[in-house]
């Protein structure tokens, strides 16, 4: 399975400016939009990758679940955004009030995780051109 630590890893080797390296592992300082945005955009991509190794594996639950986590994490996370919390928050009771399986579940949730990673690399090269326009 994919672990905290990689997942943070990863997102530190990735172009964030304000991730580096301590003694201990890995610290991470939210200083910006730009970083907290691609953080969880990275962050996400990890999560559909190893969820699809899931689903493709038949562990449509753990898929689900997987998926699930993420995006209740994520609801949190972008408390500033009511748009991104209005798409994560009405895909998650759209699949527990409609759909009927696991797969399906999983697969909805999917989708959703595919819209928000778009929505926030949209919101990085919006907030990354507003700062390149600065004297």
């Amino acid at each position: 399975g994919v672990s905290l630590s990689a997942i943070v890893a990863n997102a530190s080797r990735s172009r964030i400016p304000s991730a580096s390296r301590t003694r201990f592992g890995y610290h991470v300082v939210m200083d910006s939009a730009v970083s907290l945005a691609r953080l969880l955009s990275d962050s996400l991509k990890a999560v559909n990758n190893h969820g699809a190794e899931l689903y493709n594996a038949g562990q449509h639950a753990e898929a689900f679940r997987l998926y699930q986590g993420a995006l209740f994490v994520t609801l949190r996370l972008v408390s500033s955004r009511p748009d991104l919390k209005f798409v994560i928050a009405d895909g998650l009771n759209d699949v527990e009030e409609s759909a009927p399986n696991d797969q399906l579940k999983a697969y909805r949730l999917h989708e959703v995780i595919d819209h928000v990673r778009g929505a926030l690399k949209t919101i990085v090269q919006v907030e990354l051109a507003a700062h390149s326009e600065l004297p």
